[in-house]
């Protein structure tokens, strides 16, 4: 230290920034670099928005209720993953995770109470890339069944490819295309030559968005079913017609009390989202509430686009 009269340091300082100066990548390599970093960190997202999603599932699908009545195949697939998770418990990625804590929660499970711990971690767990292959897979031991027929119905999927058509096929090709990219660029194997532009780049990150929710609208039509049967849900009505731009809709409604701010879950056979009330209109009078008790077509107002046949739900407390 300079107190002391020593310049060693600084001195050894400047010898290391040089170093690192002329260590530093080209112009041209620096750009590899950075397109592997923002791919990798694409790909990074999609799979930890997956894991997060599933685990939530998980929890919410299993609360409430006895292990012993979760489905068969449910729990056949959860013990034995259970076990190999065990010889995990500490370690790396699951150093949260306590072998004496585990066997603990299980015995618990075992014991017929309905509040009982999963460990969402023996379901998710993974060690390839999540290809739709893959994600298929983890979904569907998590109890998200069906993937693949809603992924080629998906409205979301649609809205990003511009039609219809051969939505899984399409759906499968662009992820292993993203993820096969960014499995090269993570092993030096991409050349300047062989970068996305960032236009395409631009274009992934779009479908990995649309993707994501389309998996998220796939959980979240399950979890209306789950909710239904544990009379935390109900169904209140149904979208009849749509006027431009898509907000301003008429729904039969009854059984129900509505107001402005008011969010409802709207479920078709290819999409589920949740809206909220910004207006509502009845007999041609704007109106804050209204109180329905027998069937009856209310004018609302949503804060983003419906579908004519929508199912209209609302989650209770």
């Amino acid at each position: 230290m300079l107190a002391y009269g020593d310049e060693s340091e600084p001195s050894l300082l400047g010898y290391e920034l040089i170093e690192v100066k002329r260590s530093a990548p080209s112009n041209a390599a620096w750009r590899v670099a950075e397109h592997a970093a923002a791919i990798g960190r694409l790909y990074a997202v999609y799979e930890h928005f997956v894991e997060e999603l599933l685990a939530k599932w998980l929890l919410m699908r299993t609360q409430g209720i006895t292990y012993a009545t979760m489905p068969s195949e449910f729990r056949a697939a959860y013990e034995p993953l259970f076990a190999s998770m065990l010889q995990r418990a500490g370690e790396g990625r699951y150093d949260h995770l306590s072998y004496e804590a585990m066997i603990a929660d299980q015995a618990v499970a075992y014991s017929g109470v309905d509040e009982w711990r999963i460990y969402p971690e023996c379901l998710i767990h993974h060690d390839r890339n999540l290809r739709f292959e893959t994600l298929n897979e983890i979904a569907s031991r998590c109890g998200v069944s069906d993937l693949s027929n809603w992924v080629s119905r998906s409205a979301s999927l649609a809205t990003y490819f511009g039609d219809r058509s051969s939505l899984l096929e399409r759906t499968q090709k662009t992820l292993k295309e993203i993820i096969q990219y960014r499995n090269e660029a993570a092993h030096a194997h991409t050349s300047i030559d062989e970068t996305v532009g960032l236009e395409q780049f631009l274009q992934y990150v779009d479908f990995m968005e649309a993707l994501c929710r389309s998996f998220y609208e796939r959980v979240s039509w399950l979890s209306v079913e789950s909710l239904q049967l544990k009379q935390r849900c109900r169904s209140i009505g149904r979208v009849t017609e749509v006027y431009t731009p898509g907000t301003r809709v008429v729904v039969i409604v009854e059984g129900i009390t509505v107001r402005v701010g008011d969010s409802f879950i709207l479920r078709s056979e290819s999409s589920c989202f949740i809206r909220s009330v910004v207006s509502i209109q009845d007999n041609g009078s704007a109106i804050d509430q209204i109180v329905v008790a027998n069937s009856k077509e209310v004018g609302l107002g949503f804060d983003k686009p419906v579908r004519v046949n929508d199912q209209v739900f609302v989650a209770q407390v």
